[in-house]
Formats: C-alpha cells, structure tokens, sequence
C-alpha cells in the first residue's frame, strides 16, 4: 500500500470519527459504526463485499430489536461502513449486543462493530468483561499478533477466504 491510500485510510476513519460526533450530538443517542476486518491493502475486495453484507444483515436483527433512527452506509478506500442510532440509550447494552455478534460465528471474527456513547465516547468490550479480540489464525490476542507481525498476510487471507466460502454456503442453502 502506498502512502497516498494510508492517508486516504485514516482521513476516511477521522471522517468517520466525526461523523459519529455530529450524530451522537444530533440525537443524543448511541452510536453503532459497523465495519469489515480486512487485512492487506485492498479494503474493497470482493469478499470484503460478503462479509459486509453479513455485517449488514446482523445488525438488522439488532434494528429488530430497537428501531433504526438514523441508517447510512459510507464507501471508500478503507472499506464499506454503516452507521447506526437505534432507539436505545444503553451504550452498554448496545455494546453487549455487538460483542454477542462479533463472537456469534467465524464470520463475526470479521466484523468490527464500534459503539459509541451519547457523549461520543466509545464503549470498549474489555470495560465491559469480555476478553480481547482473537487472533483469526492462532486464536491468540489479536493485539499481540498484530504488534509481532505473527501472521503472513496469504496466511490471514486465507483464513478469510475459507470464512467467506462458509458464507457463500450458507447463504445459497
């Protein structure tokens, strides 16, 4: 990846953060931002499509739960997002739910789902109890495999593929 696509990532993610500061200002409400863990340099892969769409349809459920207030979905360099404020004001709880998601299937491992406080703030699982994330390869920390560089990226790559390929079954059942 070259420098040009590093700082188109991170004014996208600080766009992002904004935004989620206007809409937790606008509605006084908790904020979802719903993204894809995709390793390498190529956020818009085709399979990046998949699991965003499995993310999509996850967080529906949660819609089902509290009505969607506010929904948009942003495309760019860093991979499709979606943002939500459901009619809830429990961060926590929100939070909660995410995790549960997150950690629901091997798909789950693929999602990134932030949420953020009222205040703008965001809410970490391990505040809330829950372990860190996982390692999609070893099942180790993902903080300490991805500070050691354990992981070739064919290596993660292919431990995603193999998730999408479930995905792909699944879905044409």
């Amino acid at each position: 990846m070259n420098n040009v696509n590093i700082d188109v990532i991170l004014n996208e993610k600080e766009a992002r953060w904004h935004r989620v500061i206007q809409l937790s200002n606008e509605w006084r409400k908790p904020v979802i931002v719903g993204s894809v863990v995709m390793p390498g340099p190529d956020k818009n892969a085709p399979c990046a499509a998949i699991i965003f769409r499995e993310l999509v349809e996850a967080l529906k459920r949660l819609s089902g739960v509290w009505p969607p207030l506010h929904r948009e979905v942003l495309r760019g360099v860093s991979g499709p997002a979606i943002i939500l404020v459901l009619a809830q004001d429990d961060a926590r709880l929100l939070k909660r739910a995410a995790v549960g998601i997150e950690e629901s299937s091997a798909a789950g491992r693929l999602f990134d789902i932030d949420v953020y406080d009222a205040d703008g703030s965001p809410v970490s699982r391990v505040e809330l109890g829950f372990s860190e994330r996982r390692c999609l390869v070893c099942g180790g920390l993902v903080s300490e495999c991805r500070r050691g560089a354990k992981h070739a990226l064919n290596e993660v790559m292919g431990k995603v593929e193999e998730v999408v390929k479930m995905l792909l079954v699944k879905n044409n059942k």
